[in-house]
């Protein structure tokens, strides 16, 4: 009998603030005026990743579906979403998922 895994994927979401001093935005380009372009510049920065981050809240997870696998499709699974550990024997990889419950 082969072994079976339930695969449950899920999105994790995350409220995320940055604070941008719009004094520091009008250095980042003095020759134009700042005036009326401060969120815009603010969502420029954001977006680029230039910004340090203000606070974050974990607004929670939600599953986007689950389906039942076989072994050998599970590390199928488990090579493609973990590319950097495809190295490890198969005994490893099996190890790994079968270490699944949380330890608090």
């Amino acid at each position: 009998m082969s072994n079976k895994y339930v695969l449950v994927t899920c999105i994790s979401t995350h409220r995320m603030r940055y604070a941008v001093p719009v004094d520091e935005l009008q250095k980042l380009n003095t020759e134009i005026p700042i005036e009326g372009l401060e969120i815009e510049w603010a969502k420029d920065c954001v977006t680029m990743e230039e910004v340090t981050e203000f606070s974050q809240e974990w607004l929670g997870e939600k599953i986007v579906d689950a389906t039942i696998l076989d072994e050998e499709a599970i590390l199928e699974a488990f090579d493609r979403d973990n590319d950097y550990l495809r190295a490890w024997t198969k005994e490893k990889k099996l190890e790994s998922i079968r270490n699944w419950k949380e330890k608090y």
